[in-house]
């Protein structure tokens, strides 16, 4: 059955990739985000449901660099998966662009501050299920467990970030991202 709908969701990204114009080019479908122009897919855990991103209290950021393409909550807790594509090398008004995955991470290290520092668990380097390599920063922050986990398609950084009050819950999350795949390696421009 898994390898039936991910058949599907493979034909649907080709199917997609003709017409995909932008990095918010991606949809839920089939229990899977799947995404034309990063002809990228991504299936969550069962123990998240999907939300319209636009409904999140987020800082809203409205330029051609970042954009919110996916999330997904743990019922009505404030738990669970956003997705952002970040093009990379695009200066904003007080930083430099984001150079790669582990100038992302560090970013995030940079952005704690003293009323609500982050503990760092464990940082790494590793190869995710499907050929596709990840940064990966978890760390406890304010009693809760999250991780940033990014990858580059082209010219972008597809960023997650997921939150867990539980250790199990945040690995469950973590381990869903890992198995992200895409059908080729280059981002459609």
């Amino acid at each position: 059955m898994r390898s039936r709908a991910l058949a599907l969701l493979l034909a649907m990204l080709f199917a997609d990739r003709l017409i995909a114009q932008s990095p918010g080019d991606g949809h839920v479908a089939g229990g899977a985000y799947v995404n034309a122009y990063f002809r990228f897919s991504y299936v969550w855990p069962k123990i998240l449901q999907p939300v319209d991103p636009s409904s999140l209290n987020l800082p809203h950021t409205a330029s051609q660099k970042e954009f919110l393409l996916f999330s997904a909550k743990q019922g009505n807790m404030p738990y669970g998966v956003i997705l952002i594509a970040e093009r990379l090398h695009v200066p904003g008004p007080h930083t430099s662009g984001i150079r790669d995955g582990n100038d992302f991470l560090d970013r995030v290290m940079r952005s704690w501050d003293a009323s609500s520092p982050g503990k760092v668990l464990d940082r790494k380097h590793l190869l995710g299920g499907n050929g596709l390599t990840f940064d990966e920063l978890d760390y406890l922050q304010n009693d809760e467990y999250n991780s940033a986990l990014v990858t580059q398609i082209g010219e972008f950084l597809l960023a997650f970030r997921c939150n867990s009050k539980t250790e199990a819950g945040l690995r469950e999350m973590g381990e869903s991202v890992l198995a992200s795949s895409v059908v080729s390696a280059v981002a459609r421009r």
